[in-house]
């Protein structure tokens, strides 16, 4: 299972990450910044005794955005069997960043249903996003 998790400290301006599989995405000062999560999962077989995973310390600022997602959106196929695709959704994150929450999900909305078109979807689709 893939999975990500972040601790806001507002009063000390950071935010602690840390991912399976999973990144967290950073927008500051109109620079979208990928921080990737470990590349192993919480579950499954392990071979070692006790899992452990990498702790990211990051500065935030008033007027950041960070976004955690599941793999759903950018693994959505369209018709033809082409996926959205990660780089597309980055930057789609940086282009909204600035945006209400309103206005945030429905750009990802509108370009998921015109990307998807008639295809199903595939898998559950997650983003949460936080300004700070």
């Amino acid at each position: 299972m893939d999975v990500c998790l972040c601790v806001m400290e507002p009063k000390n301006q950071k935010l602690i990450f840390s991912g399976a599989k999973r990144p967290l995405y950073h927008v500051a000062n109109s620079t979208l910044t990928k921080i990737k999560g470990d590349r192993k999962t919480i579950g499954g077989r392990q071979k070692e005794e006790k899992r452990t995973f990498t702790n990211h310390e990051i500065n935030i600022q008033e007027g950041d955005a960070v976004y955690l997602t599941s793999d759903g959106f950018a693994d959505q196929s369209d018709v033809e069997g082409q996926k959205f695709g990660s780089k597309r959704l980055e930057n789609l994150l940086l282009n909204i960043a600035t945006q209400s929450c309103k206005k945030q999900k429905q750009k990802l909305l509108t370009e998921l249903i015109k990307h998807q078109g008639k295809e199903e979807q595939r898998d559950d689709i997650t983003i949460i996003g936080i300004g700070i």
